[in-house]
């Protein structure tokens, strides 16, 4: 009889033992699980934040639509410059004025 009620026990500590392993396996991948959700919030944010000018450019070029000529080549123009140089022409403007005024200084 105590040798069966040492089997039980054995049995019963494996199956305490499963039982923590398995529970500790869980949390390890809730764990990861929450370490990809956060990777992939901040790879959207990312690579949505690129997107911004795109946007103010093309919510830009839907409002030349109603304004004048010369309006809509300046807006053509000034996407062109955004593009190739990552400014604006009013910040090259600035940078410029800002650049000659330090040095009449």
């Amino acid at each position: 009889m105590i040798k069966h009620l040492v089997k039980n026990d054995k049995k019963l500590y494996g199956q305490q033992d499963q039982e923590d392993l398995d529970k500790s396996m869980k949390e390890a991948f809730r764990q990861r699980d929450e370490r990809l959700k956060k990777l992939t919030y901040i790879g959207m944010f990312l690579l949505l934040t690129g997107c911004s000018e795109l946007l103010l450019l093309s919510s830009g070029a839907g409002i030349a639509v109603s304004q004048s000529p010369m309006v809509k080549a300046y807006n053509g123009v000034d996407m062109i410059t955004i593009m190739s140089t990552d400014k604006d022409i009013k910040k090259h403007a600035y940078d410029k004025l800002k650049k000659d005024k330090n040095e009449t200084k």
